[in-house]
């Protein structure tokens, strides 16, 4: 539940297929119950923050944190959510997305952009397979990237 007088920042939103909303906000994660048009914080004990939502698939999806990058896993039967990994917790992230070949890219807060091959792959609810992770940075700790957009024109 969103309490009135809170001071919250949305920055991004997924679509459950039950039509509900995941928001990732300064305060962490929020559902939208659309048909009780309420919100309800989940995972309030695991995430505190969280700028950036992606979906792997139907039950699992990808969060930025504060610190690192969170695997969230849905259960539909029981309507529950659960972090099952985090990875990557040296590294402050702005925003990620996966590309038409399966890799997801990274931007960080002032250290360049991380890319992890085949995430779908590699990134499952039960296992965390080895990364294969490339930065590209400019050493200097201030190359902050703020959006990473996939085109459809990467070959």
């Amino acid at each position: 539940m969103v309490n009135k007088g809170e001071s919250l920042t949305f920055f991004d939103a997924l679509e459950l297929e039950n039509n509900n909303i995941i928001f990732t906000t300064s305060n962490g994660l929020y559902e939208f119950d659309v048909q009780k048009n309420d919100f309800k914080k989940i995972l309030t004990s695991e995430v505190n923050y969280a700028t950036s939502i992606i979906k792997l698939n139907a039950t699992s999806f990808l969060i930025t944190l504060l610190n690192g990058v969170g695997v969230v896993c849905y259960n539909k039967e029981n309507k529950t959510f659960t972090l099952t990994s985090t990875l990557l917790i040296k590294e402050q992230f702005n925003t990620a997305s996966i590309d038409s070949k399966g890799d997801l890219w990274l931007g960080t807060l002032n250290n360049g952009i991380v890319k992890i091959k085949d995430i779908n792959k590699t990134i499952t609810c039960k296992n965390l397979g080895k990364l294969e992770i490339h930065s590209f940075n400019d050493n200097i700790d201030r190359l902050r990237i703020s959006y990473v957009l996939s085109s459809s024109n990467n070959k």
